[in-house]
């Protein structure tokens, strides 16, 4: 059996039940329940141009990138619930590996269980980010985006307008 539906509205930055006129049925997750996060380690920022692509902002100095000590906050606030986290983009790569090295040492911390993947266009990854991986985090699962070959790949460029393709 499902649990009652309860109306929510959000005041002074806590969600709280309330009527409202106009309502809105949310159900929130139970505490044993897991969530889905999906981490956008790098903002809108990637380092290839494709044409399809909703992230247009190429890497920049002092670009916003997901600070370890926000993922915390937020961790905490997930008390022990599982989580299954995705590490997107833009390209979550650019991060660099201090960085990462930093938000995977946050989801460590988190006191329920945490399953990690990672969604990469491969241009950045290497044999050394292999390795950083196997070392801290050795059941990451990483999806690959990829259109296809060579010309199916005619859209994913980097900023000169080049395919990327060989890169991958």
């Amino acid at each position: 059996a499902r649990p009652p539906v309860r109306e929510f509205e959000l005041s002074g930055g806590r969600w709280r039940q309330c009527k409202l006129a106009l309502s809105m049925h949310l159900r929130l997750p139970q505490p044993d329940e897991s969530l889905t996060v999906i981490l956008k380690l790098a903002g809108e920022t990637c380092n290839i141009n494709c044409h399809y692509c909703y992230e247009k902002r190429k890497p920049y100095p002092n670009a916003t990138v997901m600070r370890p000590e926000l993922l915390a906050a937020f961790l905490s606030l997930c008390g022990k619930r599982p989580l299954s986290v995705s590490l997107h983009g833009g390209e979550p790569l650019i991060v660099g590996r201090q960085r990462m090295r930093g938000i995977l040492a946050a989801l460590r911390e988190h006191a329920g269980p945490v399953a990690l993947n990672i969604q990469t266009n491969a241009t950045l990854l290497d044999d050394d980010w292999l390795d950083f991986f196997a070392d801290e985090w050795p059941d990451i699962e990483m999806g690959v985006s990829l259109d296809g070959d060579f010309e199916a790949n005619a859209h994913r460029v980097d900023y000169t307008g080049e395919n990327v393709y060989p890169l991958i």
